[in-house]
């Protein structure tokens, strides 16, 4: 632990603190009425399609008494608030007055408990959300809730409709994701979900989190419905009494891997059941399967389950065997691990909507899963693996996945079957989300086919390939439908032609994220205002960039974080009320720089500063005492010089300094 850190426990059991350090226990209070009404009101205006709007006085007295009867606890006000957040009209509010008047018979004067108001605010929800809301039933505890995968759940499970405006094409530029996305966020205005974090650099929701309570309603709603049924899987569950289906038509499973050390609350709560392998069959109305390994790595037994599920499971949606991976073996004194191939029987799985292998370790696919012409969502992340040193194998048949929306390739690692050709994309021409689409492995060709393409991440090694991607109508700037692009290129840019291609890639207003790795004499002009991330990898044996970059760059309303290494200029300045919206800065390898000067109002959010190497920057620079947000500085392989004067202070205010090498 670093100095000056603190551990802090939450806990609703008194016992629990105590057994932890009764001389530190902190009992919150209630908050009191005042506290309460001012809560409720920034819960309850949180969501008004009125600019201007008031409570009018009948209101205010009704929304005061149903604040009383929540006794001053944070969850029901915020849960009640998010509730009539939805509510416009006094007529509204009178009826969930009268529902709060008529849970409360028989309660006391102690106030309503959470569950009745969590359970008020439940039964309120449109029919489609509480669908998508009881999709959350089988999470494990505390998991995290990543948007964008929830909502292409939704979409195969047909929980997301388009509204009839956009069917009929008179809205163009609206997609199934961002109505599932309006989804989320109603969810999220009625505090049915809070956020869990946000993403570091562009400040959208990186995962929302379910409030325990908020789950348990879940889990109870759920299971009144057969919405759900969460099963353990594992060979020690071979002789394990567990329930029987037969009478049950499941519809939805959520598959605990090896889980007993994970689940026991719930499992001793009735949510969690043993499932065998001869179970399965009686399964075989199922329309969404959702694997959560724990870390867990699978025998053979445990395979078999898995594989069972591609022979009798006809009627599957959705299919998410995220982070499978599988046990290692020993050969020649190593341990290796030996990938499986996805069975060639998921091509009989027509009616898949979504498929995921990210995060494991499966080789190859089969060519069968181009039979699969309903899929809407296939995610290939990072399916790599240590097997002999192969690579994961894709059959040249996803070019017949027409209806294919959201493709997720691996950046690097994948061969096309066959080997001699480059991957097909040209006959998806409904794709909306491209990722991981490196030239070196697509056919460039199949570029300029996808024309509903809104959001892209590109690898380019050869500046003919770029030439050839910058052409497509889908990256002219008469084209409104692509909304976010993150670029990686490598290579070398020297003549005024690969120049000029390197300014049309920096100057795009929808790229916000830019790898570069190459030489580059001349940092262009223009860049795109949109930038949050950008990585510039100077460090070739051929001329590098020879002036400051900071006073162009410094300009970037939007840049969040920049990475630098390699370059040939000797002294560097930040301008005041340069880089407004910094955050992480990392310097690396600048061989030449002696002098880095910060003048005062400049980077005025840095938090993170790195830098590695620079051995001829003697100090750092005066000006970062004036950076009173910054908290972090990590120096490694530094010249001694720089050290020394860290050593000496002059930024008490950073909490956490570390020199290494």
């Amino acid at each position: 632990m670093m100095h000056g850190s603190k551990i802090l426990l939450t806990t609703r059991i008194r016992e629990v603190a105590s057994f932890a350090d009764e001389r530190c226990l902190h009992e919150l209070r209630h908050l009191t009425e005042p506290e309460s009404w001012e809560l409720f009101q920034k819960k309850a205006c949180l969501k008004s399609d009125v600019t201007e709007f008031r409570f009018s006085t009948e209101m205010m007295v009704l929304g005061e008494k149903m604040v009383k009867h929540c006794g001053g606890l944070p969850l029901a006000i915020v849960v009640l608030g998010g509730l009539l957040a939805t509510k416009r009209t006094l007529g509204e509010w009178e009826m969930v007055s009268r529902n709060v008047d008529y849970l409360m018979k028989g309660k006391g004067q102690g106030g309503v408990p959470v569950k009745i108001v969590l359970e008020l605010s439940y039964n309120d929800l449109p029919y489609h959300l509480k669908a998508c809301f009881l999709c959350l039933s089988d999470l494990p505890e505390d998991e995290d809730i990543r948007p964008i995968k929830l909502i292409q759940r939704w979409m195969a499970e047909g929980f997301v409709s388009l509204p009839v405006r956009a069917r009929v094409g008179e809205v163009e530029d609206v997609t199934m994701l961002d109505i599932g996305m309006s989804y989320l966020d109603e969810l999220h205005y009625r505090c049915m979900i809070q956020v869990g974090q946000l993403t570091k650099y562009s400040e959208r929701v990186k995962f929302y989190r379910l409030h325990d309570l908020v789950r348990d309603l879940c889990l109870l709603k759920a299971q009144e419905e057969n919405f759900v049924k969460v099963v353990l899987m594992g060979e020690d569950l071979a002789t394990t009494s567990s329930y029987s289906s037969s009478s049950i038509t499941i519809r939805r499973l959520g598959v605990y891997c090896k889980a007993n050390r994970n689940v026991g609350d719930n499992r001793r709560r009735g949510h969690v059941k043993a499932l065998r392998i001869d179970e399965t069959c009686n399964l075989h109305h199922v329309r969404s399967c959702q694997f959560y390994p724990f870390g867990n790595k699978l025998e053979n037994f445990d395979w078999r389950h898995v594989k069972s599920i591609f022979k009798g499971f006809k009627l599957l949606t959705f299919l998410d065997l995220e982070k499978t991976k599988f046990h290692s073996i020993e050969y020649m004194v190593q341990r290796i691990v030996e990938g499986k191939k996805l069975p060639k029987a998921i091509g009989n799985l027509i009616h898949l909507r979504y498929l995921s292998i990210q995060d494991s370790e499966f080789t190859s696919l089969p060519s069968s899963i181009g039979n699969l012409q309903f899929l809407e969502t296939l995610d290939l992340r990072h399916a790599m693996h240590k097997y002999d040193g192969t690579i994961t194998k894709i059959p040249n048949v996803l070019w017949r996945l027409e209806q294919l929306r959201h493709l997720y390739l691996p950046r690097w690692g994948i061969c096309c079957v066959p080997f001699w050709v480059k991957l097909r994309l040209d006959g998806l021409s409904k794709l909306e989300t491209l990722h991981g689409f490196n030239t070196d492995t697509c056919d460039v060709r199949s570029f300029s086919t996808l024309a509903n393409l809104r959001k892209l991440e590109i690898i380019v090694y050869d500046p003919k390939d770029l030439a050839v991607i910058l052409e497509s109508p889908n990256l002219s700037n008469s084209n409104g439908l692509l909304r976010y692009s993150t670029f990686f290129i490598c290579g070398s840019y020297q003549t005024r032609e690969e120049e000029s291609l390197l300014r049309q890639v920096f100057g795009y207003r929808h790229l916000h994220r830019l790898f570069f790795r190459g030489s580059l004499t001349e940092l262009p002009d223009a860049l795109s205002p949109n930038l949050t991330y950008l990585d510039l990898d100077l460090s070739t044996n051929s001329p590098g960039l020879k002036e400051d970059p900071m006073p162009t760059l410094e300009k970037l309303p939007n840049l969040r974080r920049l990475d630098v290494q390699g370059g040939e200029w000797k002294k560097m300045v930040c301008s005041a009320g340069g880089f407004p919206q910094f955050i992480a800065l990392e310097l690396r390898d600048i061989d030449d720089v002696e002098e880095w000067r910060v003048e005062r109002g400049a980077m005025p959010s840095l938090l993170d500063l790195t830098i590695w190497g620079c051995k001829k920057l003697k100090e750092i620079p005066d000006g970062l005492r004036f950076v009173t947000t910054l908290r972090k500085l990590v120096t490694f392989d530094a010249s001694q010089q720089l050290k020394d004067r860290l050593r000496e202070g002059g930024l008490q205010h950073v909490h956490s300094i570390h020199n290494y090498y």
